[in-house]
């Protein structure tokens, strides 16, 4: 029976008694958790077998999160792309951009979905309750009902598709004739494909896809989970569409609770809405099976374990400068549900290559066989795996640095690991676990936690959890060897190990240039016809949906910056790779860390088509098309003037867009470039000198077919006026006026 008790852990134990049921599950069993001031309540949906993991605390601030076990079958970056696309809309929340719409207008606290290689988590949190269930029903729409299966253009759009660039004076020539259009050069666009170009710019984590591809080869480690841009093309809308059906479903999924909130209501909202309701996954799959379509054949991918395999060398190219060159050694740990061996390792490895003092990183060093070595620990797999890698190696070096890396251990396993080093770090890294200051919001880092090892094992969902009597063992085990014989075992007896170099090439040599033949075969082989067609289907598309691509690859499509030594932000070039971590979002440049910046305000600028020309890749001047720039298109603006009228004042829209700036692209060429509205003002600093980041403007945005923004200067702050908002409210009443005026536009 529900109970009135304010105390969460009190009216957990009176509702969810072991071996009873509630709205629909099962409840399994109950564990204190005592490292999270918790108690862990593991249930079972009856129905649909929706695992779920309630994790009852005084925490506020609230947190919900479903993840689906997706190991991918290929390198096309199919569970990424449909990470982005679920979150493009669903049944019952028809809009194009759902996500972007909750962090305007929600509570919310962490907010984001994230693609791991072999599961895919949709969190949120929120200190308040009812907000909770608004953002829950959001994602659970999504994950289950998504727009997917009626718009294909979402796909496209976070996928892949093809734009064609044309030849100076090429566009408009013969009324976009093929004879015209042959002139152009075919392309791949999408947002996860634009992703990965940047993220596989990285060498690092080019060997990384090599060092897992080596150790599991007969596994979906063996595939990149974001998409490899030379596999994404590969990818079609109904392997798409199959894919989500196959794996979007509620006895795939694993869903989390935290915190202080009402759990008799929560689980019935997850029942009654949900999970006892037939979805768009759930459907296709009837009807591929009254299809006769062979039911074994419909199950999600399988994870499997890899046998021992050992790689004595393996060589992979990249087109990058030779200071990248790289050496990995990956050496196979174990099995993720091993948790003391998980962790001992990782407190081993950071005791001999944390440092430059460390004993084993200290003689790779002296031996000069490259500029660093770095490691890591991958713990979130079936199998977690250690990464050593030599960084600007010198050529040739691979076999030569497994020898010292191996004779170093050697001497450790004879004379001993150095114990203070161990016992600091055993110490710090408890320290760390029990201030619990992950970055983001408790629950959300939790529930991430909770996958590493119950994705693996239905009775682990709290086993990463409880960390303390691991860390209390591993003190015992420092009067021993126990870390010796560890170190023996997986560095001199391993026989699931991999070593593999990547060197360097000339770019002519490397991926882009196959691409590029690739794709003018491709060109080639279309006729006239499919060619006309699909480029004018593509432009349907877009005035359709309104919006195509916004051409950023970041979080939530919004363009990312940094700040750079003088105190400016300045965009992040699109071909840096983001590193996004748990606390924060960095990139480098020129050598420097800088910490990564969204603008929220969903767009930098809006860049205009000119003359008519409203058009998928939204021709420049010269011919080509910006994709750093985004790329949004609002067709019901119908810009009947010139942009040259437009930008001098004239017209009868003037009094509209008459912020209008001409972009040359610092090339200070007047032939090339395009219109745009000025940035929004969205950075936090204040003074007018700072007009890398312009302030006195009111922000704009667009949104369906309503856009407002910065309408000149009457629409500045006021004298005495905090913030934006009476500035905003006049440049909204002005518009609402000007669109009574003008009913030709329809912007209704």
């Amino acid at each position: 029976m529900p109970t009135t008790s304010t105390d969460p852990r009190a009216a957990a134990a009176a509702l969810l008694v072991p071996g009873t049921a509630c709205h629909g599950f099962a409840v399994e069993r109950c564990e204190t958790v005592p490292e999270l001031d918790s108690d862990a309540y593991v249930l079972r949906h009856t129905a649909s077998g929706a695992r779920l993991l309630y994790l009852a605390c005084d925490d506020e601030n609230k947190a919900f999160a479903i993840g689906f076990k997706t190991p991918p079958a290929d390198s096309t970056g199919v569970f990424h792309i449909l990470e982005h696309s679920v979150l493009c809309g669903s049944a019952k929340f028809p809009v194009k951009e759902p996500f972007v719409d909750l962090i305007k207008s929600s509570m919310q606290t962490f907010l984001n979905a994230m693609t791991y290689p072999d599961k895919t988590i949709y969190p949120v949190a929120t200190t308040n309750e009812q907000d909770l269930y608004n953002l829950m029903d959001v994602y659970l729409d999504a994950v289950f009902n998504p727009a997917i299966y009626t718009k294909p253009t979402i796909f496209e759009q976070e996928g892949w598709h093809y734009e064609l660039d044309l030849p100076k004076g090429a566009e408009g020539e013969g009324n976009g004739s093929s004879a015209s259009l042959r002139e152009g050069t075919l392309r791949y666009n999408g947002v996860v494909f634009n992703e990965m170009k940047g993220a596989l710019s990285d060498p690092m984590s080019v060997l990384d896809d090599a060092v897992n591809a080596a150790l599991y080869p007969d596994t979906a480690y063996a595939h990149e989970s974001g998409g490899d841009p030379r596999a994404i093309p590969a990818l079609t809308y109904e392997q798409f569409l199959d894919t989500h059906a196959r794996h979007y479903n509620p006895s795939n999924s694993y869903i989390t609770l935290y915190g202080d909130l009402d759990v008799n209501r929560a689980l019935a909202f997850l029942d009654e809405r949900y999970l006892s309701q037939p979805s768009a996954a759930s459907r296709r799959m009837d009807a591929a099976v009254a299809a006769g379509e062979d039911p074994s054949t419909l199950a999600p991918n399988p994870l499997v374990v890899q046998a021992p395999v050992t790689c004595e060398y393996k060589r992979v190219e990249m087109a990058t400068t030779p200071e990248n060159a790289l050496v990995g050694l990956g050496l196979v740990l174990g099995s993720a549900l091993d948790r003391k061996r998980t962790i001992a390792a990782d407190i081993l490895f950071e005791a001999l290559l944390g440092s430059n003092e460390a004993p084993v990183k200290k003689a790779i060093l002296a031996a000069g066989l490259g500029g660093n070595v770095v490691s890591y620990t991958a713990a979130e797999s079936l199998q977690p795996y250690e990464l050593i890698m030599l960084q600007n190696a010198q050529p040739g070096v691979a076999r030569e640095l497994r020898r010292v890396f191996q004779d170093a251990c050697r001497d450790l396993c004879e004379h001993g690991v150095p114990r203070e080093r161990l016992e600091a770090i055993i110490s710090s890294n408890e320290y760390d676990l029990r201030q619990r200051d992950y970055g983001i919001a408790d629950g959300v880092a939790i529930a991430c936690d909770a996958l590493s090892t119950w994705l693996y094992d239905d009775d682990a969902a709290t086993l990463a959890l409880k960390y303390g009597p691991v860390y209390e063992e591993l003190r015992g085990e420092l009067d021993g060897s126990y870390f010796e014989d560890l170190l023996r075992e997986l560095v001199l007896q391993n026989d699931h190990m991999a070593l593999v170099e990547l060197v360097p090439v000339d770019a002519a040599e490397g991926a882009e240039s196959a691409e590029a033949a690739e794709l003018a075969a491709k060109l080639d082989a279309m006729t006239d016809a499919e060619l006309v067609d699909y480029l004018n289907a593509l432009e349907t598309a877009a005035k359709n949906t309104g919006k195509y691509y916004d051409g950023s690859a970041s979080y939530w499509g919004t363009t990312p910056y940094y700040r750079d030594a003088a105190g400016k932000m300045q965009r992040v070039p699109p071909e840096k790779k983001i590193d996004q971590r748990w606390y924060g979002d960095y990139v480098i440049i020129d050598g420097e860390e800088h910490r990564v910046h969204y603008n929220r305000n969903d767009i930098d600028h809006l860049d205009l088509a000119t003359d008519s020309h409203l058009t998928l890749s939204e021709k420049e001047k010269d011919g080509k098309a910006k994709t750093d720039d985004c790329v949004l298109l609002n067709p019901t603006l119908k810009w009947s003037e010139s942009a040259e009228t437009l930008v001098k004042g004239g017209g009868t829209q003037a009094n509209f867009v008459d912020r209008i700036t001409y972009d040359h692209e610092n090339d200070n060429n007047p032939s090339t470039g395009h219109y745009e509205y000025p940035r929004a003002s969205w950075d936090e600093k204040t003074s007018a000198k700072d007009d890398n980041a312009p302030t006195k403007s009111v922000f704009y945005k667009v949104e369906g077919k309503v856009a407002y923004g910065k309408l000149g200067d009457a629409y500045e702050k006021a004298p005495g006026e905090r913030g934006y908002a009476a500035a905003k409210q006049r440049a909204e009443a002005d518009l609402k006026k000007y669109i009574a005026d003008h009913p030709e536009l329809d912007l209704s």
